[in-house]
């Protein structure tokens, strides 16, 4: 045994000539230290010489430190230790490997093994501290044990899909990097409270970041009293699983009456999650359900079944289903299948139903992909059905060259019952060849669209084909007097045929040649504050019919600036198409325009900008010339941190009259205080044509309102209302919600009341309309 303290005195004295005097580092050596930076070249090597101690202090490393920290080194600060070869016992320790940090008053064990920490012992990983009696590290497996656990696991260690930690004690954690951290006899709770209002009692609790939690032989205690006991508790962690929530509340619907709907968690295997769903509701009966997910080497993915059998005038039954399987080589097959029957959220009396396949072949540079869709609707005597299908080949040439292959099939059918069913179907072929070099690309293409089967509606149906085409483009000579200038080039020749296929159909068929070039932007320095960039273009066309046609554009701005942030731009638009094509995919636009922009920019504080354009090239709208773009202007004003208003008025020139006026205001406080009010008015009706409305606030020490409003000023009634008042109860949290988005298929307008336990995550159903979508109080803006 070597007493290192004493050892580590003679070498710091020995290193004078490295710092300011030899009294200074004696009593720098006794007071700070050491730190055994050991690298290993793999599990079993011997550590560095501890005669080689490194006495800077790297609890805190600072930018540019990252290599003095790396993962596959050990950092052992110590006050007092004896070291024989990999074995240490050691005093008053900071211990650092990969993300784990370790402190402890005493720590005993190899470091090329299991090393055993006592003394007030912590663990910290991924910002979170634990605590215990005594925490052993393995450093070959970097896995770790914390007998009598106290922890505290933070929302952001749970991917932020709880609002408050989970707190554990007694017991033990096991844990090792890249795996889920699991306790053995710990009771969690998220009350803070020395004696908590509710605690869970597990035989044994397994965390999986962002995944989910799992917890077995759960034991519920309300105020010290057990309630109950469940087998398995899942609580998922991300919003894939379960998609309708897994926590029970209570309500009353239009559609549905009085209801309660609650989850049950179970775990069928390992990473095999699984909810059965139980609705009781007043209306339209029992609504059973199971939902599954699966994940195991090669396969995973979840399926659900949801169903209704005696509700309303048929069975209600949805159905979904998502699998992927993995073989060797990469290649995967995709498995997807859903249904809608008689569900009375959507359309009534209604079946509609889908499934699609895909496989996947080959690498990255060379897929074979093979895709199969087909889908069916029945809505009372009409029917519908779609069929698809994708067969798609890619060979890689190297670097620089592809190919590629696609076949496409299409159909759809469509009719009612006792009457004439109406069927389009059609084959679509692409062959394409691209070869690049930094200063060019050459591009081949063939396509045919083919109508097959007994068509008997192939006006569905048409398209361009290339018979084939043949096109150099982005060629920028390398030599010479055209490679000093901006300019790329292009050149394309091909047999084109367009039109609809069928029985008495036009098609236009003929040869094309084009040739062009553009001028990339350039910009001229006018002064110290006014730049001018200028772009452009030239195409000329050449058809089989003796037709032929030229196309002439550019792009120009000038800009001036008036100060870091202000400045005026004017751009100028333009491009004006000479000659006729004999075909309708190539017709080109027409236009000639000049836009303004200024600006007053503080980006703090203060912004005012405004923007017009106006027509130069006499442009006529239904026999009306409206040469003017509406006028924008644009205040934003934040004379304080927590207060924002932003008004953004419209003006038409042509007509001479205000358009409208958007309404943006914002204020955020303390305690969450959160309140929007945006609004745009209709200077022509006078009136107010939407009004959306945000509220977040607390009323009471307990109480908090939330409120989301969206009213139509010009049908004179609210689109949407939604209220939910809180009730904060420290670890547990009660809501009234009521929900009223009266236009859709059915009126979802409902009210319910939840009490959840914050440790566990949140689904809300405020904020979001019939089908899931997000509400929020936007307006629509006009320019």
């Amino acid at each position: 045994m070597i007493p290192v303290t004493a050892f580590a005195v003679l070498l710091t004295v020995s290193t004078t000539s490295f710092l300011p005097a030899a009294g200074d580092a004696v009593a720098r050596a006794l007071r700070t230290a050491v730190i055994i930076a050991a690298e290993r070249a793999g599990v079993g090597d011997r550590f560095r010489d501890p005669a080689q101690p490194v006495l800077e202090d790297t609890t805190s490393p600072q930018a540019g430190e990252a290599d003095a920290l790396r993962s596959d080194t050990l950092y052992l600060r110590f006050d007092q230790a004896e070291i024989a070869g990999s074995l240490v016992d050691a005093s008053g320790v900071d211990f650092r490997y990969g993300e784990y940090h370790l402190t402890g008053g005493r720590l005993n064990g190899d470091l090329d093994g299991e090393l055993i920490f006592t003394g007030s012992p912590t663990l910290t990983y991924r910002s979170q501290t634990l605590r215990g009696d005594a925490i052993r590290f393995d450093t070959r497996l970097r896995s770790y044990r914390i007998e009598n656990v106290r922890a505290a696991l933070s929302p952001d260690f749970l991917r932020n899909r709880t609002v408050e930690p989970l707190y554990l004690s007694g017991g033990s954690i096991t844990g090792r990097e890249g795996a889920p951290v699991v306790g053995t006899g710990t009771t969690a709770t998220s009350c803070s409270l020395s004696r908590p209002h509710y605690t869970v009692e597990t035989g044994e609790i397994e965390v999986s970041p962002g995944e989910r939690l799992v917890i077995r032989r759960a034991a519920l205690s309300l105020m010290g009293r057990r309630i109950v006991v469940l087998p398995t508790v899942v609580v998922p962690l991300n919003r894939r699983f379960p998609e309708g929530g897994y926590r029970p509340y209570v309500g009353r619907s239009l559609e549905e009456g009085w209801f309660v709907k609650t989850g049950f968690n179970y775990r069928l295997a390992e990473n095999a999650p699984g909810l059965y769903r139980v609705d009781l509701m007043e209306r339209k009966g029992i609504g059973i359900g199971i939902e599954q997910a699966w994940n195991r080497p090669g396969v995973s993915g979840e399926a659900a079944l949801y169903g209704i059998p005696s509700g309303g005038t048929g069975s209600n039954l949805t159905a979904r289903l998502r699998s992927r399987l993995t073989f060797g080589g990469g290649a995967t097959a995709d498995l997807g299948y859903d249904l809608r029957r008689n569900d009375y959220r959507t359309m009534p009396d209604t079946t509609d139903d889908g499934y699609r396949a895909t496989l996947t072949l080959g690498g990255r540079e060379s897929p074979t992909i093979l895709n199969v869709a087909r889908r069916r609707n029945t809505s009372g005597d009409y029917h519908s059905s779609s069929s698809t299908a994708n067969f798609s080949q890619r060979l890689g040439l190297g670097s620089d060259g592809s190919i590629s292959l696609n076949a496409d099939y299409s159909g759809y059918t469509s009719g009612s019952t006792g009457g004439q069913s109406q069927t389009n179907e059609q084959l679509a072929t692409r062959l394409q060849a691209d070869y690049r070099r930094p200063n060019y690309t050459l591009q081949l293409t063939a396509n045919r669209n083919i109508p097959i089967g007994r068509a008997s509606g192939q006006s569905y149906f048409g398209g361009v084909e290339r018979l084939p085409e043949a096109v150099l483009s982005q060629y920028r000579p390398t030599s010479g007097f055209l490679a000093r200038l901006p300019l790329t080039f292009m050149v394309g020749a091909g047999r084109f045929s367009e039109g609809i296929g069928g029985t008495g159909s036009k098609r236009t068929v003929t040869e094309r040649a084009a040739a062009g070039f553009d001028l990339n932007p350039v910009r001229y320095t006018l002064s110290a504050r006014t730049d001018l960039d200028v772009s452009g273009g030239f195409l000329q066309y050449l058809y089989g019919e003796n037709a032929a046609q030229y196309v002439l554009r550019s792009q120009s701005s000038l800009t001036q600036r008036w100060g870091a942030k202000s400045g005026l731009a004017l751009r100028h638009s333009y491009q004006q198409p000479h000659g006729g094509t004999p075909f309708r995919f190539d017709r080109q636009g027409k236009y000639h325009s000049i836009t303004a922009d200024v600006g007053f920019l503080d980006d703090a504080r203060l912004q005012l900008t405004a923007r017009v354009g106006y027509d130069l090239a006499g442009s006529d709208y239904g026999g009306q010339r409206l040469p003017w773009q509406t006028l924008s202007a644009n205040l934003y004003v934040r004379p304080v941190d927590w207060f924002r208003l932003r008004n953004l008025v419209t003006y038409d020139p042509n007509q001479g009259e205000l358009v409208s006026i958007t309404s943006d205001l914002r204020i955020r406080g303390t305690r969450e205080f959160a309140f929007d009010l945006i609004s745009r008015y209709d200077p022509r009706t006078h009136r107010f044509g939407q009004i959306n409305a945000y509220l977040n606030m607390q009323a009471l020490p307990k109480w908090r309102v939330v409120a989301l409003l969206q009213y139509n000023g010009y049908l004179n009634r609210f689109e949407s209302r939604n209220l939910q008042i809180i009730h904060d109860m420290h670890c547990m949290e009660a809501s009234l919600t009521y929900i009223d988005n009266p236009y859709g298929w059915r009126a979802d307008r409902q009210i319910m009341v939840q009490i959840r336990i914050k440790a566990f995550p949140a689904f809300q159903q405020f904020g979001t309309g019939l089908y899931g979508q997000a509400l929020d109080t936007s307006v629509a803006e006009r320019f």
